[in-house]
């Protein structure tokens, strides 16, 4: 549930040119971390504070990396962040491969061709739905659960309308 990292005092001194006491204590950097599930691969998941990463696929496909919510923040949905991040990801991964069909592309991942063209429709979210789903400013009533399930319009303004203003 964590990732530590020790650092010595006198090492880390050492390395910066600077002088050290030999008897002070080592520095514990901790950091709480989750583990994800992404189809045969499991992520680690590090809580930050910083902006989200901009390259979320790699050659090996989806990476939500470290898009989750701060733990400052109790309002921020961690489920619904890193759905944004797969979502984004896989719309990534088809860009990058054209000419693959998306049932190829879904079996090479691990996943079904109906999850993966639901992400890639989930990557056409308005982008300030986005940016509240990433401030932690979404209503009470939008989940991950009800963003998998619901039939996404493609206009922005429908989008609102759905996402944001209907509280069911």
């Amino acid at each position: 549930d964590r990732v530590e990292l020790t650092l010595s005092q006198g090492g880390l001194a050492q390395l910066l040119g600077i002088p050290a006491n030999p008897q002070s204590a080592p520095i514990i950097l901790s950091v709480a971390a989750n583990r994800l599930r992404h189809g045969r691969q499991i992520r680690l998941v590090i809580e930050g504070d910083g902006p989200p990463p901009t390259a979320l696929a790699g050659p090996a496909g989806p990476k939500p990396s470290a898009l989750v919510a701060s733990s400052q923040q109790g309002q921020r949905d961690t489920k619904l962040i890193t759905l944004l991040a797969e979502a984004h990801a896989a719309r990534k991964l088809v860009l990058a491969h054209p000419d693959t069909a998306l049932a190829d592309l879904a079996k090479q991942q691990g996943t079904s061709s109906k999850h993966l063209t639901k992400l890639i429709e989930l990557s056409c979210l308005a982008p300030d739905i986005v940016t509240a789903i990433l401030a932690g400013k979404q209503p009470s009533s939008l989940t991950a659960s009800k963003l998998r399930s619901v039939e996404l319009p493609m206009a922005w303004d429908e989008q609102r309308a759905l996402l944001l203003h209907a509280e069911a």
